[in-house]
């Protein structure tokens, strides 16, 4: 997940990501489209760009991700960033209709930011990109991250697939 976070004691933040899970075959699967969006409040200020993996520690987790339209995520965070130096530590909790479940996440962050923050906001499928990237109409999130539906031909993730591998060792 790619978000964009700016303020002063009060922030605004947004960005969009993928999702992919571990197939109990051993392999991944396709992408599924998320969005965010949210803010803080606290003793902070800047402007920062973070890319977040996101990290789900169970099957169930997995599934309540995949099953719900739209997740509230509270947590807080701190963090500092200085030009492309940067790092942030979160703690969230995701809560849907599915359910609670606790999330880890290992960031990045490039700008000029500082501070810490009670963070709040939404996570949501973007059906409509998962719908014109599988070319086909009424996907859902839990076909594509249960492996029942492939990634169509032609859309080159072997490269992802290969570095998850990696990571994954």
């Amino acid at each position: 997940i790619t978000h964009l976070k700016t303020g002063a004691f009060v922030t605004v933040q947004f960005g969009s990501g993928i999702v992919v899970t571990r197939l109990p075959s051993g392999g991944w699967s396709g992408p599924a489209m998320i969005q965010t969006l949210g803010g803080s409040l606290g003793p902070q200020a800047g402007y920062k760009k973070t890319d977040t993996v996101l990290v789900l520690f169970t099957e169930g987790a997995v599934q309540q991700f995949a099953h719900s339209g739209h997740q509230l995520k509270l947590g807080g965070e701190g963090g500092v960033a200085w030009g492309p130096l940067g790092r942030e530590v979160t703690a969230d909790a995701q809560l849907s209709l599915g359910g609670f479940s606790t999330t880890f996440a290992y960031s990045h962050s490039q700008g000029f930011y500082g501070g810490y923050a009670i963070s709040g906001g939404m996570l949501h499928h973007r059906n409509h990109n998962n719908e014109a990237y599988y070319g086909r109409r009424g996907i859902s999130p839990a076909e594509i991250l249960d492996g029942s539906v492939p990634p169509p031909e032609g859309k080159d993730i072997a490269e992802l697939h290969a570095l998850l591998n990696r990571l994954a060792e």
